[in-house]
């Protein structure tokens, strides 16, 4: 009896300091967390007021009520969250030794105090691996997969990410003790955790929150291990339904045929493309007409993009996209006149991103997709045939988004800009190795035709919606410089000389969407500048694109 009169007591004091905070502001906004016995309350204010709930033991504890919904956060799970690594951890180590004549290339260190001292206490093996390209790009979905254990047991973006460092550094550093620390597969566990993992995050935890069955089913297949944790939450799982009404979310397919020129692949040929894109978007009153401006200190912001090209036998390419804010500033003056907003609101952001393109391969050593290089090794042939692909870390950077109404048309203007570590292909490597030996170079680039390097991203859009039509251009570049002396094999590189490389992709359509459904019509130009230099050689291609395309929303 004392321990619930205590809980109302705080509840009616929390709740009226609340209210006289910020009284009349219609948006709902985070003040503070509270800790009132095993739960984890996020406090708001807003209008209506607040009031006390109970939940279904009979225990009193402070919650939000909005138009009768109750807002509160789940207790963390971090016991469950280190059970889950846990396991997830061991399985993989066992296909790893499993397997071990896929890695036994890699082996260059013993159990020795001496050379253990070496990878744990110097930086002298702490360098670039020589493995696959798939290989190496897989550590990102690996680092999205603890992310997720994390996250989806309702820790901290702060939390999550270091559970995906300290994972991959306890990977790199105790399973594979007989390995160098690779710098490439650190980068891509950390930084891909946040930028996949959280998209995926967001995503799924909508998607669960809705009713219909296709939508709960779609959560699973997109977040299996936030399913898993639902599971076994059970009656104890927090639903809010709130959620719903919180966030802003655009998801459709894309689909249809493709006419042009393809760098790499049969010339003339039509191909098929289909994609899917979400995007999603949680900022307290987007797009609603008012007038406010706040920090933001939580992702608010996600964006899935996957989509591939159907050859007369392959998937010609697949390209793969996501990103996430962290934190940021959002501001707006609206109104709503005859029906229609005017005004403007824009948002700035720190986020991250992942891109990822691959072309089919042509060459019989361009196919391998695991183990080193030994183990799976096919002789490269003169001069190469690599396929050209990327896979980008868009580590972080600033993020704008600027909409402007206007009586029947809508502006967006968005920019970002990243630093970027990628696995790149060499576009130059072809004609370099007509007159040139591939032993004694970097060795990703001699065995499968790309290498690591730094560089940065641009990206800029421009959409003007009017009625049900719709204005959309594009511009993305991408510059890269190779990194040398961190190579794994560094003592046998006879030549580690510089590479560059760039990827200039500008695209502009016109959508139509049809009165009374919900399907939009799309036809699009789509141009990709491709460039690369070795030395004095250099190559360039441009490729040249029309899409014909049907746009169908998914939710």
């Amino acid at each position: 009896m004392k321990k619930s009169f205590l809980f109302m007591l705080i509840s009616y004091c929390l709740n009226g300091y609340l209210l006289l905070c910020n009284p009349g502001n219609p948006d709902l906004i985070k003040i503070k967390d509270y800790t009132i016995s095993q739960f984890y309350l996020k406090l708001y204010d807003f209008q209506p007021a607040i009031f006390t709930c109970i939940d279904r033991t009979g225990v009193i504890v402070l919650c939000n009520q909005i138009n009768g919904n109750s807002i509160f956060q789940s207790p963390k799970k971090t016991g469950r969250a280190l059970m889950e690594s846990f396991v997830f951890m061991a399985v993989s180590a066992a296909l790893y030794w499993w397997r071990w004549g896929l890695w036994a290339e890699d082996w260059q260190y013993s159990f020795t105090w001496e050379e253990q001292r070496i990878r744990f206490f110097t930086l002298e093996a702490t360098k670039f691996d020589s493995n696959s390209f798939m290989t190496n790009f897989s550590h990102g979905p690996n680092g999205a997969i603890f992310y997720n254990i994390a996250r989806t047991n309702n820790l901290t973006v702060g939390e999550s990410y270091l559970f995906a460092i300290t994972s991959s550094l306890f990977w790199e550093y105790v399973i594979e003790y007989k390995e160098i620390v690779s710098i490439n597969d650190n980068l891509f566990n950390s930084f891909l955790g946040f930028s996949m993992g959280e998209p995926l995050y967001q995503l799924g935890k909508y998607l669960s929150h809705r009713e219909e069955t296709f939508s709960k089913v779609l959560a699973v297949i997109v977040n299996p291990i936030l399913a898993l944790n639902n599971w076994l939450s059970g009656e104890g799982r927090v639903k809010n339904s709130r959620l719903l009404s919180l966030y802003q979310l655009e998801s459709h397919l894309l689909f249809g045929p493709i006419q042009g020129d393809f760098s790499g692949t049969t010339p003339g040929y039509n191909y098929f493309n289909i994609g899917f894109k979400s995007s999603l978007i949680s900022i307290p009153g987007y797009e609603q007409s008012g007038e406010s401006q706040k920090k933001l200190k939580t992702p608010f912001f996600s964006e899935i993009f996957a989509d591939m090209t159907l050859g007369p036998k392959y998937i010609e390419e697949f390209n793969i996209i996501t990103k996430a804010t962290l934190f940021g500033f959002f501001k707006k003056n609206l109104k709503k006149k005859q029906n229609r907003l005017r005004g403007y609101q824009f948002f700035l952001a720190l986020g991250s991103a992942f891109d990822m393109f691959r072309k089919t391969s042509k060459a019989p050593y361009d196919t391998i997709t695991s183990g080193s290089s030994h183990s799976e090794y096919i002789e490269v042939t003169s001069p190469t045939d690599f396929s050209d692909k990327m896979a980008i870390i868009n580590t972080f950077g600033p993020m704008m988004e600027f909409t402007l109404f206007l009586a029947k048309t809508k502006l967006k203007l968005t920019i970002e800009s990243y630093f970027d570590f990628a696995l790149v292909n060499s576009f130059a490597l072809t004609e370099y190795s007509k007159e040139n030996p591939l032993y004694g170079i970097k060795s990703s680039l001699g065995k499968y035709g790309y290498y690591y390097a730094y560089g940065f991203t641009t990206v800029s859009s421009l959409t003007i919606q009017r009625g049900n039509f719709n204005l959309e251009g594009i511009v993305k570049y991408h510059q890269f410089n190779s990194i040398e002396g961190l190579d794994r094999f560094q003592d046998s590189i006879l030549d580690d000389f510089h590479l560059t490389d760039s990827r200039l992709v500008y695209q502009i359509g016109l959508g139509y969407r049809i009165p009374q459904t919900p399907i939009t019509l799309l036809l699009s130009y789509q141009g990709i500048d491709r460039k690369g230099t070795i030395k004095d050689i250099n190559h360039h291609e441009i490729e040249k694109k029309i899409y014909f395309q049907i746009k169908l929303p998914l939710i």
